[in-house]
């Protein structure tokens, strides 16, 4: 993203996105970087897909735990 004002959406937008996933999303740490630039029409459709991408991740750390203490 070229302009501070998107990249700084986009900031505020995933802080938001984890703020309302965070009792879902503990012991985990994320580093997002976007692939496309978001812009403001496309704000529902990234919100959706960072809350899926969150959820998905959290999912397979839980799911390696769970292999790992099995294994042990």
């Amino acid at each position: 993203m070229k302009r501070a004002v998107t990249r700084n959406a986009f900031k505020r937008l995933t802080r938001d996105v984890f703020r309302q996933s965070c009792a879902t999303i503990v012991g985990v740490d994320f580093v997002v970087r976007p692939r496309a630039v978001v812009d403001s029409v496309d704000v529902a459709v990234a919100r959706a897909e960072l809350k899926g991408l969150f959820q998905r991740s959290v999912g397979q750390c839980l799911n390696r735990q769970r292999q790992h203490a099995v294994t042990v």
